[in-house]
């Protein structure tokens, strides 16, 4: 790897914005994951309620495959990122800022054609040319925002950080909610999704290019080749994919299999269970700070993955409470959705403790260990699916994802006492 200045652990670089405090962080993680969290939550059930289970079912394989495709994506370009633009010199410098730019249009590009088929398998051929075009760039921009968010942590701006991508998720949210209450089908629900992402997307690239304090550098910085940039990011995207693979895959095989009617009542159960994993995403902020400033201490790490498995545990047990009560609001075609969410919650403690962490060590430069753990834990959903979706439906998907993601953990810490059998990390 071409060498590079490095930065102190206990130095602000002089052209970047302080880190704000630990309580301050979590604070603004709380604030920004409930809010997208919390709103994502009440459009799943207003589509419910307006197109009951099949429609929903429809509306949630079109839409996972979309945050599917990007979050996998962004996970792995913002690693890269905070990776090899740690050092100033680097990181304010416009030709890797340049190199950046081009690696992420490239797979927005990609992205815009998946989400098109996914348009048109998901709910049906005859979707309108200009609906699918829509939906795909829509939800695909998200993707250009990456850069944005990975320069503001470089750049000290974490609430920037964290916020700019809530503010997109909180328009696509609003969006279709307002095309679903205008045209009541799913093609307005794509549309103004879809529309609204992209008018969210141009406004927070406009609010980032205006806030941004960082210099920027000249071009005599030592750059890392674009083999190396694109091999670091693919190390640890291959762990993304394959761990969104084991979160979205039971709904997917339950509607291939079963129908759209159980494919909507399961994404009321993993939307209910994946509340709880606001508590590890708002700690992202906390630990990627700690990464970067000092990627030799993980004590910022070790505190927090403790603070997280109890936080998500208790936040689960209300999250059951909800779930048991989902027929009286939404209606009895959705009584199965309570003994899936508390099957799923388990799961959902360790599926939180394992992306903080994988997001951390990729930050630090070992993004392997996410990849190497995410194949463990997807081989062992695709057979649970395999063998107990068809028995036992709803249940049989929700244990299948749950054990696999308590293997992705535990695979994870075995990894890691491996690699450094006297340094705790995890």
């Amino acid at each position: 790897m071409t060498s590079r200045s490095p930065v102190a652990a206990e130095e602000t670089p002089p052209d970047r914005g302080p880190t704000p405090s630990s309580r301050a962080l979590l604070t603004s993680g709380l604030a920004a994951n409930g809010t997208a969290l919390g709103l994502s939550a009440l459009v799943v059930a207003l589509t419910a309620l307006v197109l009951g289970a099949e429609g929903r079912g429809q509306i949630a394989v079109a839409t996972v495959i979309a945050s599917y495709t990007v979050v996998a994506v962004g996970l792995s370009l913002e690693s890269g990122i905070l990776h090899f633009g740690r050092s100033p010199d680097v990181g304010s410098s416009r030709r890797f800022r340049r190199r950046v730019a081009l690696l992420v249009l490239a797979t927005f590009a990609a992205a815009v054609a998946v989400l098109a088929v996914a348009a048109v398998l998901a709910v049906r051929p005859s979707l309108p040319v200009a609906v699918i075009a829509v939906f795909a760039i829509g939800y695909a921009a998200p993707i250009v925002v990456v850069p944005a968010t990975a320069f503001d942590r470089l750049d000290g701006r974490h609430h920037a950080a964290t916020w700019r991508p809530v503010w997109v998720l909180v328009a696509q949210q609003l969006g279709g909610g307002a095309g679903l209450l205008v045209a009541a089908d799913v093609t307005g629900f794509l549309l103004g999704g879809g529309l609204a992402g992209l008018g969210a997307t141009a406004l927070t690239l406009f609010l980032h290019r205006r806030g941004t304090t960082l210099a920027a550098g000249g071009d005599s910085a030592t750059l890392p080749g674009d083999r190396e940039l694109i091999s670091y990011s693919v190390a640890g995207h291959g762990g993304v994919v394959l761990h969104l693979f084991a979160l979205r895959a039971p709904l997917i095989v339950l509607s291939a299999v079963v129908g759209a009617s159980a494919a909507g009542q399961f994404s009321i159960a993993t939307s209910l269970a994946e509340i709880s994993l606001i508590v590890s995403q708002s700690q992202l902020g906390r630990v990627l700070a700690a990464a970067t400033a000092a990627p030799s201490d993980f004590t910022v790490l070790r505190r927090e993955l403790l603070l997280g498995a109890v936080l998500c545990a208790l936040l689960g047990c209300g999250l059951a409470v909800v779930a048991r009560l989902a027929p009286v609001f939404l209606g009895p075609e959705f009584s199965g959705v309570f003994w899936p969410t508390v099957v799923l919650l388990p799961g959902m403690v360790a599926l939180g403790a394992w992306r903080l962490a994988t997001n951390d060590l990729a930050a630090r430069g070992r993004p392997g260990a996410r990849t190497v753990s995410a194949a463990v834990g997807a081989i062992v959903v695709a057979g649970g699916l395999a063998v107990l979706v068809a028995p036992f439906g709803l249940l049989g998907a929700a244990a299948a994802a749950s054990v696999g993601f308590a293997v992705m953990a535990l695979v994870l810490r075995l990894l890691l006492l491996r690699a450094r059998p006297t340094e705790e990390i995890a």
